[in-house]
């Protein structure tokens, strides 16, 4: 899946070891990039930096 709005752009990938249609486990890896406006609370200061996201995700589907 590929998401992607004002700033950040993810790839997700989610497995289920027992299938998807089952009860069980779900492993899911998250990477790509995420852009950040510098700015304080009276004004933008125009400066703009892109920094790496990643997430690692484990869950159980009832």
């Amino acid at each position: 899946m590929l998401t992607s709005e004002d700033g950040f752009a993810v790839l997700n990938y989610e497995y289920y070891p027992s299938g998807f249609a089952h009860r069980g486990w779900q492993l899911g890896v998250s990477a790509g990039l995420r852009r950040e406006d510098e700015g304080g609370s009276f004004g933008d200061n125009g400066d703009t930096k892109t920094a790496p996201a990643a997430m690692v995700s484990v869950g159980y589907k009832f």
